[in-house]
């Protein structure tokens, strides 16, 4: 049997290669507008006046695959997002910057129904990771 970071590791790479039907990215272009341009700007590029007031300049989102020797890294940015990689700008992995927004804040109808209330995140997170894959440069 698969250990779990092995099944991760392979949805995440299954993630990135398909193709985000309309829907889904608008999902995930909502998410990014309402949980990240704030600091990395509406179109990526980290360029905001929020970013101004930061001790730490927001990342280029839209270099993310160029940076990565032309790979997307799905699994690199599922685990920034979900904060299992800490990123020092966000703040402390317990309490990234979006608070339970990834990690448990999935609604009420879910709260009595862990593994619902985990693949609602989980595909929360997979819409956003397939915007930020349509950004790229």
């Amino acid at each position: 049997m698969l250990n779990a970071a092995v099944c991760l590791v392979l949805l995440l790479a299954s993630a990135g290669a398909r193709s985000a039907d309309g829907n889904s990215l608008e999902l995930g272009r909502q998410e990014y507008l309402n949980s990240c341009a704030v600091c990395h700007g509406s179109d990526g590029r980290g360029q905001t006046p929020r970013a101004e007031q930061l001790k730490v300049e927001p990342a280029n989102l839209r270099l993310l695959a160029k940076r990565n020797g032309g790979d997307f890294p799905t699994a690199r940015v599922y685990e920034t997002i979900d904060g299992r990689l800490a990123v020092k700008a966000h703040g402390g992995r317990e309490m990234p910057v979006w608070g339970a927004r990834y990690t448990s804040e999935a609604g009420p109808a879910n709260n009595n129904h862990p593994y619902r209330m985990e693949a609602e995140v989980r595909g929360r997170i997979l819409t956003l990771i397939d915007y930020l894959y349509t950004l790229q440069d």
